[in-house]
């Protein structure tokens, strides 16, 4: 979902100030960094099983789910969505977000509706870079990865989608 909405800059806020009030000391480009590798934050910034616990609860407040549902889409990227609707093809959304941050970050776009399938951490135990979220979409599809496209703002989304085989 970064790749159809610009949420970098309020994940980088909220993950920092968590970081921070668990004595971790890192500057927000760190945190890009950080979130670009993707690889877990816990490990990337070696959270202790304590410090891990209760670290992503920020998004159950409303100041986070205020600035998500605020986060605008990308240009083009409503215009890329109706015209492969339009075209009709099936389209599906991978992401490594929670649900409900997912839904926040949507609710105010009716762009997630033109998707069937909506892949989120949670329906994975494996998230990008590995395979299994793509693989998962495809099967939801009925789609194979060779009839397949994935999309992707990140170096992980590219391996995910490499190593599922689809272009």
């Amino acid at each position: 979902d970064g790749t159809l909405v610009d949420s970098m800059p309020i994940w980088t806020k909220y993950i920092w100030k968590s970081l921070k009030e668990r004595g971790k000391e890192f500057t927000e480009e760190q945190v890009v960094e950080a979130i670009l590798r993707n690889t877990p934050v816990s490990e990337q910034f070696a959270l202790t099983e304590q410090e891990k616990e209760g670290f992503y609860r920020f998004t159950n407040s409303k100041d986070f789910q205020s600035e998500m549902s605020t986060a605008q889409l990308f240009e083009g990227a409503l215009e890329v969505a109706l015209e492969l609707k339009n075209q009709g093809k099936n389209l599906a959304i991978v992401t490594s977000s929670f649900k409900d941050v997912f839904e926040i970050n949507h609710l105010f776009s009716w762009i997630s509706e033109l998707f069937e399938v909506r892949i989120t951490f949670e329906d994975v135990n494996k998230e990008k870079p590995n395979p299994e979220p793509v693989l998962l979409a495809l099967q939801r599809l009925g789609a194979s990865p060779d009839t397949a496209v994935f999309v992707g703002d990140e170096s992980g989304d590219m391996n995910a989608g490499n190593t599922a085989g689809v272009d």
